[in-house]
């Protein structure tokens, strides 16, 4: 896949004396930090605009930025075999693609693509390693982050190994909705088998069943949850361990 140049440097966040906070605040991560830490770090960061298919960091190359979220979803792929890859995690507004950085790995092999287009907060990884050490909630943030990722990666590998494709999907609707903050997901049928690493017709068929249920209504490039509730009924429990350590950890 091609790394793409990111669209649109919308500049520095500007905003009144005192309301660094706030802005910060649509960054669900870096809105959990005293609002001191966040004074500190806004003059470092750029507010840049993401679009889908875009490549925040390719397999083993140089990590230049470390990007923190405000809208959109991001999926951190795996290769499996040739040009096949498969999605490890996702995150929206509530996570960051600076967990290499902060573990002093310098080529990371895993991929981190751009979804659902949004805007995040793009800070140098040699600014971000610089403010590392200066703050310590920075630190422990980023730690309890590592720490769910870790959770999330053993879980998700369990239940791909164990549960059916209609259970996945409805626990990688039912995630996207919570990192998305919303019920509208502009996937296309095609874009949930890539990642997944199953058929397009095999998506279909669930997403089938699923509107049949009452749970979702489809669209061109487009699931809109309708009865979350219907919808976890025919996820896994894997979707209900991750959001409550995803809470508990984050608190998001």
């Amino acid at each position: 896949m091609e790394v793409r140049a990111i669209r649109g440097d919308i500049g520095q966040p500007r905003a009144a004396a005192g309301s660094a906070y706030r802005i910060a605040g649509r960054s669900r991560f870096l809105g959990q930090l005293p609002e001191r830490d966040v004074k500190r770090l806004m003059p470092l960061v750029r507010r840049v605009e993401i679009m889908p298919r875009q490549v925040l960091h390719d397999r083993n190359l140089p990590v230049e930025y470390v990007y923190f979220l405000e809208s959109g979803l991001v999926s951190v792929m795996a290769k499996v075999s040739g040009r096949d890859w498969v999605e490890a995690w996702l995150f929206g507004s509530e996570g960051t693609t600076s967990l290499p950085v902060m573990l002093g790995d310098t080529h990371p092999p895993l991929r981190r693509v751009v979804q659902i287009g949004g805007t995040a907060l793009r800070v140098s990884a040699t600014a971000f390693r610089e403010f590392l050490g200066t703050s310590e909630p920075f630190r422990d943030m980023l730690m309890k982050y590592m720490q769910l990722i870790l959770l999330q990666s053993c879980q998700l590998g369990a239940c791909n190994g164990q549960h059916s494709v209609r259970q996945r999907l409805g626990r990688w609707l039912l995630l996207a909705r919570d990192s998305l903050e919303a019920v509208r997901i502009a996937m296309s049928h095609q874009a949930l088998a890539r990642l997944m690493g199953v058929r397009r017709a095999t998506i279909s068929e669930c997403l089938s069943e699923m509107e049949a249920r009452g749970a979702v209504r489809t669209g061109r490039r487009l699931i809109e949850i309708t009865d979350a509730a219907v919808l976890e009924t025919l996820s896994c429990d894997c979707y209900r361990v991750v959001r409550r350590e995803r809470q508990r950890l984050l608190g998001t």
